[in-house]
């Protein structure tokens, strides 16, 4: 029968293994995770803009559900998550599983829904610190319903950008007071660009203790309708709109994650090998005790069996000698 200590080993052996098997493929390829909020063909656009831009390293993955972003957050190998979402429905409960995400040093990068209170919760505070309260949107078609992006302060979302541009939206989120004129919450956050209208943040920047790096873009409202001028498709083909875009989940992706999760797989594996070596030393005195046992034993043994021997000589030979 197998004793405790035996399985006990082999267990710790097998998630040794799991865990080199996944330290492997974390240093391999990484993951850039994108989620539409419902609309999969936009996720799917924005996806095929960073394969084909090729500037970020990974494999580039669209999922279709919050429980799959979930999931994304909690694997070991995605170093940044891209969300659109223009309804709370497709991004509630989100909080729980992305910010850890990005005070562990994940990536993320937040459009419209996403930095908006009370929809996206703790996410438009701690990750997309717009602390957007209000909206600001153009619903008439008859205009031509752009946000001018005007240069704040320089980051590395802003290479090679133009220090003003236009960018098709239907709207943004603001953080408002009473009268629906923007407020400037101050935080620990860079604004790249602002809208020329309202003032509001257009790009944000943030960056966690660990590394974790997101950018929040409020005004990028679009509309499933081909017909409309804030149809998503036109977005796409929008050279400024694709650039910004790209430098925005290139800066996101240069995060800490990866790194970190290596570092803590390597740390537990060297934990789990001492812990092997450990067990490996006490089975070996074990055996050594049980060896010494078994000689102490049969040297009892024997020194009963020499006894027994010198008896039965004493009394079956000797007595009947001493007798006569």
């Amino acid at each position: 029968m197998m004793t405790t200590r035996l399985r006990a080993l082999i267990v710790s052996l097998i998630l040794l293994l799991n865990l080199c098997t996944i330290s492997a493929q974390s240093e391999v390829e990484p993951v850039i995770v994108v989620y539409g909020g419902g609309q999969s063909e936009f996720a799917e656009m924005l996806a095929t803009l960073i394969e084909e831009d090729g500037s970020v390293e990974g494999e580039v993955m669209v999922v279709y559900s919050r429980q799959s972003v979930e999931l994304a957050a909690a694997l070991p190998t995605t170093k940044c998550i891209v969300m659109y979402a223009d309804h709370r429905n497709y991004i509630s409960g989100l909080w729980s599983a992305l910010v850890p995400f990005f005070k562990e040093g994940g990536g993320l990068v937040g459009m419209t829904e996403l930095c908006y209170m009370p929809s996206a919760g703790t996410l438009a505070t701690e990750v997309f610190p717009v602390f957007g309260n209000s909206s600001d949107v153009v619903t008439s078609p008859r205009e031509t319903r752009t946000r001018t992006y005007v240069l704040e302060e320089e980051t590395e979302v802003n290479a090679g950008l133009p220090d003003q541009f236009d960018v098709l939206s239907m709207g943004t989120y603001l953080s408002a007071d009473e009268g629906g004129d923007h407020v400037r919450v101050p935080g620990d956050y860079q604004v790249a660009y602002r809208d020329e209208v309202t003032g509001c943040p257009l790009v944000a920047v943030h960056e966690s203790e660990r590394g974790g790096r997101s950018v929040a873009l409020p005004g990028i409202m679009v509309v499933t309708v081909p017909r409309l001028d804030v149809y998503y498709g036109n977005l796409i083909s929008d050279q400024a709109f694709v650039d910004l875009f790209m430098n925005c989940v290139s800066w996101a992706s240069e995060n800490s994650r990866i790194e970190a999760v290596e570092g803590e797989l390597t740390e537990t594996i060297s934990e789990y090998e001492e812990s092997r070596q450990d067990m490996k030393d006490s089975a070996d005195e074990s055996d050594r005790e049980r060896r010494n046992r078994r000689l102490m034993t049969l040297v009892v043994l024997w020194a009963i069996g020499l006894v027994a021997c010198a008896v039965a000589v004493k009394k079956g030979l000797l007595a009947p000698l001493e007798t006569d």
